[in-house]
């Protein structure tokens, strides 16, 4: 992926912040999971582990992603899980069941 270079500050100002050295290290990402909703939040984390696995070949993390159930969007659920399956090593669907 080509990340502007207003992205790359950003991201490399986030490293600096949290640590480079933490980040870096293998352990990072072994016991950590993302949860993914698909909102913009979400989104734009999901691209700073992207862009961590480019430059600096860290793994990614566990991604999970729960369909609440609570609008009727099987469509864009279904479109959620297939790029999260189709793109990540890791990943974790969960449907929510009510309970009645």
């Amino acid at each position: 992926m080509n990340f502007p270079s207003t992205i790359v500050s950003i991201f490399e100002l986030w490293m600096s912040r949290i640590g480079r050295d933490a980040i870096l290290k293998s352990t990072f990402t072994e016991s950590a999971t993302l949860a993914y909703s698909g909102g913009k939040d979400s989104s734009v984390c999901l691209l700073f582990f992207i862009y961590l696995n480019e430059r600096y070949q860290i793994s990614f993390p566990k991604i999970f992603h729960m369909s609440h159930g609570i609008r009727s969007n099987e469509s864009q659920e279904l479109a959620i899980q297939n790029y999260l399956f189709d793109t990540f090593p890791r990943v974790i669907v969960k449907k929510k069941i009510f309970q009645n």
